[in-house]
């Protein structure tokens, strides 16, 4: 993993300062074990705005879905 793969920037609900860079890598491993809650946004450069990380990564939405 080099450093131009940590391009995201991670927001927390109830933390009021954003974490980062990360790479997707990253973000995975915080998610498997159990660092990256429900209602975490995404940004990275070029993005306009902070996204959910249900609407940035798949893995993310497959396992936060309501009927899992």
């Amino acid at each position: 993993m080099t450093t131009s793969d940590k391009i995201y920037y991670l927001a927390k609900p109830g933390v009021s300062q954003p974490e980062g860079p990360y790479s997707e890598q990253e973000l995975y491993a915080f998610f498997s074990s159990r660092q990256l809650p429900t209602g975490s946004s995404i940004w990275k450069q070029g993005w306009s705005d902070w996204k959910p990380c249900e609407l940035v990564f798949q893995w993310f939405a497959d396992q936060t879905r309501p009927d899992q």
